[in-house]
């Protein structure tokens, strides 16, 4: 224990040990006592001290602390180091007042001490860090060390102080300056940076959200056009087509009165020559027709070429009778040249025919002197480089020379394009041909060209690969070009088995809108048919259903019910299913022929049309119905799907032997029970079976019956008559044989004989 002292002067007790010369810190109880010297002498374990208070004197004098020690991440930065790289003194610690930190070095410590070498232990210290510490922090003489870690960047003051042996502290602490730099992410600079990053960010997403903005705008404006670029696409592709089916009936009017005129014998020659003009001019016209029907399939895709075997040489030379007149009339020279008398190859010869049409076309248009040449040759030479890494090795070269204007240099890589006409072109037209010219021949795989002066001439050619032809088939033969192939066929058909007489019973309804056309087909068909007519589809399909006719003929395009709509009604209704139906159109488009095919149609016409060919296919229709006809008759047990007919009508004929295999047996089984099972009508099923099989519905059941009588008696040798009878209907024997022998020319028991 320590020996207390109380200092009434200023009321506090000041603490005496060992340290201060007392035998030792324990005491004894009752070992006090006081002399009358005023000496206290007090009993220890050791031994006794004796001192008189007046005697002990208090040191005021305060000390003055010293920091003796700088740390840095608890390593000593030792005065031999404080020169090093990156040591933040410059001195010894003990003289220095400030120092500097970089941003890293956010952890240190101090050594502090009052500089007391006797009795050091009664020292108290305090320190604090102005800038981090809220209050004093008070540590004895065995703890000397203050001690911070990761400090922020900043400025901060160090303060130490310390007391005397006597506990009187240092009026003025020891101060330190310490400066942690501030990382360059936090310096003014640093922020400088990000806000003019900041700024640059937002200007670019602003910038950014402007013209994103700005091209989605731009592309909507590009999809609105390019939609209304393609609806006026389609609002001129629908336009060609409704324009061309207004000429095609037109043409049809014209050529077919043509056709019947320039088959007169009698003709003087200038008359049969100016028609034959006429003629060749409306092919010319039906060539425009098709070329502009022919853009849409382009653009979409479907410009296929159907090949077929032909002398190319002699095929163009045919192609360009067309314009001897015109060449004549203007005074031009005219050649066709060949390296070879016959060059055999396969080719579309619809699209060769517009092609040669159009170049010659425009060589004549443009040529008003000189001369126009066509060669034609077989090369794999003096190939365009597009086609000498074509899968061909060989190509027909068909060049078009004349004398004419020539085309400018400027417009040489615009002439193929669709719709450009030149500067200086005066003729009426609207740039198309060419364009034309190029999509036929890519579709054929092949390439044109074109070589020009001014005032000088012009060179076209192009080539189409050469395609061998196969001997072992027949050529084929162009589907839109069916109309003309019986040209070259009909001298050689055999005369049909019907008579005039027979043919004039045939009734064919005529469904047409246009009165001239009407006018025109009834007056031809009326030689050998009956006719009947209607204004439209609608009035079309009441005839057809009141008088059955044996076959209609229909335009597509009419007002209310077009021809598509009225065909599928007639092959979709039992009464009229049976009925052929051929279909007259303007519209040449694929798609189209095949819709009509797929309502059921039985033959498919394009205008313009021979009025030739018309009758040759209402001939074949009818007379594949008698045909059906005999091979009814010859063969009672009919199985439906051996006869080619619609499946509706196939359906009907099925339920038709069923009827009658099931009411065969009973005697009440008539015509009129036959027609209630069918559901239908007498006279439609009367018309219905007329037209299917020639027969009446009281002669099938008679065949029906004598064919299965047949049957038993030819299975039964020794079955009776009169049982057979009753098997098949009959309740009078005798009747039965009567009409068995009718029918077969033999009695019954000739059969079981």
């Amino acid at each position: 224990m320590v020996y207390p002292i109380f200092d009434t002067k200023n009321n506090h007790f000041i603490n005496y040990s060992a340290s201060d010369g007392l035998q030792s810190n324990e005491f004894s109880e009752h070992t006090v006592f006081k002399n009358t010297n005023g000496e206290i002498i007090v009993g220890g374990t050791e031994g006794i001290n004796i001192f008189n208070p007046e005697n002990i004197r208090t040191n005021n004098i305060p000390p003055k602390t010293t920091i003796t020690g700088f740390y840095l991440f608890n390593k000593k930065v030792e005065i031999l180091e404080v020169k090093r790289r990156n040591m933040p003194l410059s001195k010894s610690i003990v003289l220095t007042d400030t120092i500097i930190l970089n941003p890293n070095q956010s952890s240190f410590a101090f050594d502090f001490s009052a500089m007391l070498h006797s009795n050091p232990g009664k020292v108290s210290y305090a320190y604090m860090l102005e800038g981090f510490d809220k209050d004093l922090n008070y540590t004895d003489a065995k703890n000397r060390k203050a001690n911070y870690t990761n400090l922020r960047h900043g400025k901060y003051i160090f303060k130490v102080k310390s007391t005397n042996i006597d506990g009187i502290w240092e009026e003025t602490p020891r101060q330190i300056y310490i400066h942690i730099r501030t990382p360059f992410v936090y310096t003014r600079v640093a922020f400088v940076i990000y806000i003019l990053v900041i700024l640059l960010i937002i200007i670019y997403l602003t910038n950014y959200s402007v013209i994103k903005y700005t091209t989605k705008k731009k592309i909507l404006l590009e999809n609105d056009h390019n939609k209304k670029l393609h609806e006026l696409d389609e609002l001129r592709n629908r336009f060609f087509i409704n324009i061309s089916h207004d000429i095609r009936t037109p043409l049809t009017l014209i050529s077919s009165p043509l056709d019947i005129v320039l088959k007169e014998k009698d003709l003087p020659s200038g008359v049969r020559n100016h028609l034959c003009l006429a003629q060749q001019n409306v092919k010319k016209l039906r060539f425009i027709t098709e070329q502009i029907l022919d853009f849409s399939k382009s653009e979409a895709g479907l410009l296929s070429p159907k090949r077929q075997s032909r002398d190319i040489v002699s095929f163009i030379k045919m192609e360009s009778t067309y314009f001897s007149q015109a060449v004549k009339n203007k005074g031009l020279d005219f050649y066709i040249t060949s390296n070879e008398a016959e060059i055999h190859t396969a080719f579309d010869t619809d699209m060769i025919s517009k092609v040669v049409f159009n170049l010659l076309s425009n060589a004549v248009k443009f040529t008003n002197k000189g001369e126009i040449k066509i060669h034609i040759e077989k090369t794999s030479h003096d190939l365009p480089e597009n086609l000498k890494q074509s899968k061909y090795n060989s190509f027909i070269k068909i060049e078009v020379q004349d004398t004419g204007e020539g085309i400018e240099q400027l417009d040489l890589d615009k002439v193929f394009d669709r719709f450009y006409q030149g500067k200086d072109n005066t003729e009426k037209g609207f740039g198309i041909g060419l364009s034309h010219c190029r999509d036929l021949i890519e579709a054929h795989e092949g390439m044109i060209e074109v070589k020009s002066r001014k005032d000088v001439g012009t060179t076209i050619r192009f080539f189409i690969p050469d395609i061998k032809p196969d001997n072992n088939q027949e050529p084929e033969f162009n589907a839109e070009n069916t109309e003309d192939l019986y040209i070259e066929r009909v001298n050689g058909i055999a005369d049909d088995d019907n008579n005039p007489n027979d043919a004039a019973h045939k009734r064919i309804l005529l469904i047409e809108d246009n009165p001239d056309m009407r006018t025109f087909l009834r007056n031809e068909i009326k030689k050998e048919y009956k006719v009947s007519e209607a204004r439209d589809g609608i009035e079309g399909l009441e005839m057809a259903e009141k008088f059955s006719p044996d076959l209609i003929i229909s335009d597509i395009m009419m007002p209310g019910l077009d021809g598509l709509e009225l065909c599928k009604r007639i092959k979709s209704e039992i009464k009229t299913s049976h009925i052929p139906v051929i279909l007259l159109t303007a519209k040449t488009d694929t798609p189209t022929k095949y819709q009509g095919i797929e309502m059921g149609a039985d033959d498919y016409i394009s205008k313009p049309f021979e009025m030739e060919y018309l009758s040759l296919r209402i001939k074949n229709l009818i007379k594949s119905r008698e045909q059906l006809h005999r091979l009814f008759q010859i063969n009672h047990n009919l199985d439906p799907s051996v006869v080619t007919v619609s499946s509706l009508d196939e359906r009907f004929l099925s339920q038709l032997m069923k009827e009658l295999e099931n009411g065969i047996s009973d005697p009440d089984f008539t015509v009129n029970s036959l027609e209630s099972k069918m559901g239908m009508s007498h006279s439609n099923f009367y018309r219905k079976i007329k037209s299917l099989t020639g027969q009446s519905g009281k002669d099938i059941l008679l065949n029906m019956r004598m064919k299965r009588a047949k049957q038993i008696l030819t299975d039964n040798k020794g079955i009776r008559i009169s049982e057979v009878a009753y098997m098949v209907g009959y309740v009078n024997p005798k009747y039965f044989s009567h009409n068995f022998k009718d029918f077969y020319g033999v009695l019954p028991s000739d059969i079981t004989k």
